[in-house]
C-alpha cells in the first residue's frame, strides 16, 4: 500500500514536512459572476497586488497624478497607476473572460516614468 508521500515526487520526512524546498503560493478569490476582468498584479513580487504598487484611478475626480487618464476614460477599461522606481519595468498580469466563458491570461509590461508612476489602461 502506498501513501501520498510515496507517490509524490517531493522528498518528505517522517512527519510530512517537505525537505527539498519551500514554495510560496498565492490564491485569488474571484467572484463567479465577475464580468470580464480580474487584476492579478505583479507576479514577480511576494505581494503581487500591493496597494503600494497599484492604485486605481478615479476617472470622475480631478486627476492630479494622471490627468491624461480622465481624457481617455471608457467604461470598459481599467485605469491603473503603477508605482515604482523610475525606468523600472513592471509586468502587470490580468485575466479577461473569453466568449466561451473561460479566462485568458495577459501580461502587460509598463515602464515607470521619472515621477515614479505610470498610468496603464487595461481592457
Amino acid at each position: 500500500m502506498h501513501t501520498v508521500y510515496d507517490m509524490c515526487p517531493i522528498t518528505w520526512n517522517s512527519t510530512g514536512v517537505v525537505l527539498d524546498r519551500e514554495q510560496v503560493w498565492t490564491v485569488w478569490a474571484v467572484d463567479a459572476t465577475a464580468k470580464d476582468f480580474v487584476l492579478l498584479g505583479d507576479l514577480t513580487k511576494y505581494a503581487a497586488l500591493s496597494g503600494t504598487r497599484f492604485r486605481l484611478v478615479d476617472t470622475h475626480a480631478t486627476q492630479e497624478a494622471a490627468p491624461a487618464a480622465s481624457r481617455i476614460a471608457n467604461d470598459n477599461q481599467v485605469h491603473l497607476v503603477v508605482v515604482g522606481a523610475p525606468a523600472e519595468v513592471v509586468p502587470v498580469t490580468y485575466l479577461t473572460r473569453t466568449q466561451n466563458d473561460t479566462w485568458s491570461v495577459h501580461v502587460r509590461e509598463c515602464t515607470v516614468g521619472d515621477t515614479g508612476r505610470v498610468v496603464v489602461v487595461l481592457p
